[in-house]
């Protein structure tokens, strides 16, 4: 079997691997998997270390990248600071070696959770597929931008092969549970997000999941016990979810989530409180108008959970709103858009 041009190329391109480095680098990739706030700052400094000792070493200045991305995600830096910060990490990687599948998935997540364009992100997240067909965590990525765009059914396959890739990892299995939310498989949500919290039982996207399939559902105490979980150890938010769980005991779920909706409002103009936590909030209260104006700022404030408006938005008295239309269509998600 002759090697390709590309092959070559690749082979030609490695370098030697500093041990130390890549020792911290797997130090950094379990801690920010983790995705709580103490996990990740643990993370920093394994990147940093990586890097420090290697700067030459691609899938450090991806890890600190990828770090960004989440530390994003989970409130802990603004989206304006993710916007600022997170791409430079991951170009370098791809100046560093073009042929990274992990660089390539981390541009593709960059384009897809801080930049919003859709048309850019796709070319890489089949990138980086290309490159490392067995690569678990691009399928998984893969299959969440497939459904924000409604490709749902390619999203089913990119999931569920990510998840025969690599079955025991409770990050990918808690972001399954989310991928079957947006397939309104709700029964097998639920099963998976606590299959996910057996293996970790701080995985934070089970309790986004839990909370969600149990609102819908009506299913009101346990909704209240998810979200009550996720700001108390997620989202480092002990006295909202002391607030949440006393509101509700006393005033019943409605007006408990418009209470917090309100907390958050006053706590967001001084401290960051993402935009579409604020909005679903509203949405949990019924205050329909509040809902979408929450939805339109974190839209214009890039708020990295924005994307999954169209697919992950279920009320519909919601969705009903001319608003809603107009908003997916700003957005670019013409799919959920044409299919209200």
């Amino acid at each position: 079997m002759q090697l390709g041009p590309e092959e070559r190329e690749r082979l030609e391109a490695a370098g030697r691997v500093n041990a130390d480095a890549y020792l911290a680098f797997l130090r950094g990739v379990f801690h920010v998997e983790r995705f709580n706030p103490e996990d990740m700052r643990i993370a920093a400094t394994h990147f940093q270390r990586a890097v420090d000792l290697d700067p030459e070493f691609a899938l450090g200045h991806w890890g600190l990248g990828k770090l960004c991305g989440f530390q994003t995600q989970a409130g802990m830096l603004t989206p304006a600071e993710g916007r600022e910060q997170c791409l430079p990490p991951i170009m370098r990687a791809l100046e560093l070696d073009p042929f990274l599948a992990e660089a390539h998935m981390g541009l593709a997540s960059n384009m897809t959770w801080q930049q919003f364009d859709w048309a850019s992100a796709r070319p890489h997240w089949e990138r980086a597929i290309e490159l490392n067909p067995s690569y678990a965590e691009a399928h998984m990525f893969y299959s969440h931008y497939l459904g924000i765009i409604g490709e749902l059914e390619k999203s089913t396959y990119h999931i569920e092969r990510a998840v025969e890739l690599d079955p025991h990892n409770p990050f990918l299995i808690g972001l399954y549970s989310v991928q079957l939310v947006m397939c309104d498989e709700y029964e097998l949500a639920i099963e998976t997000a606590e299959r996910a919290l057996q293996m970790d039982p701080g995985n934070p996207f089970s309790y986004i999941t839990i909370g969600r399939v149990h609102d819908t559902l009506g299913n009101q105490d346990e909704s209240i016990a998810a979200f009550a979980t996720l700001l108390r150890h997620v989202a480092n938010r002990p006295e909202a979810a002391d607030f949440l769980e006393a509101a509700y005991a006393r005033d019943g779920y409605q007006s408990a989530s418009l209470q917090l909706a309100e907390m958050f409002v006053q706590l967001a103009e001084t401290s960051h409180v993402p935009a579409l936590t604020i909005a679903r909030l509203y949405e949990q209260g019924e205050d329909y108008e509040q809902a979408m104006d929450w939805l339109e700022i974190a839209y214009e404030r890039f708020d990295p959970d924005s994307p999954y408006i169209g697919v992950n938005v279920k009320d519909p008295e919601l969705r009903s709103l001319p608003r809603f239309a107009a908003l997916l269509r700003r957005m670019g998600l013409d799919y959920w858009a044409d299919n209200l």
